[in-house]
């Protein structure tokens, strides 16, 4: 249990000292508080968050109908399944988003949208706002 703490702790200053966006605040996980692991692995308590079958979301591609935009953004600082679950709703809260794909592991976000009512510009300030590192790819 004790070492447990300590390599929990270890993750959390390494995870503040690395910049990293701690941006599963108040909801947390539904399992383990999430954290970075000794060796820098994202993980989930002793397990990357991959190997949570029931944790995992499939990314599916975005579909972008006509008259809509597609922009891809690289959101740096998520670290578990929540933060793509804060990130996902933060982008289709936007006015003008149709649709929203984050994928946790290749940390980037599609967006299809209408660019007649959004910016990608206000995509990025999006997210930058909730603590992410994000541009314009």
């Amino acid at each position: 249990m004790m070492k447990k703490f300590v390599i929990a702790l270890s993750a959390l200053m390494l995870s503040l000292s690395a910049g990293a966006a701690l941006a599963c605040g108040d909801d947390g996980c539904s399992k383990e508080q999430c954290a970075i692991s000794e060796n820098g692995e994202k993980a989930h308590g002793e397990k990357a968050h991959g190997e949570h079958a029931d944790h995992a979301k499939s990314v599916e591609s975005v579909i972008v109908k006509p008259g809509y935009t597609l922009a891809t953004l690289s959101v740096d600082g998520m670290i578990c399944i929540n933060c793509v679950n804060k990130v996902t709703a933060a982008l289709e809260d936007v006015k003008g988003v149709d649709a929203v794909s984050v994928d946790l592991k290749a940390a980037k976000a599609s967006i299809s949208y209408d660019k007649k009512a959004v910016e990608p510009k206000k995509l990025v300030e999006t997210l930058s706002k909730l603590g992410y590192k994000v541009k314009q790819i």
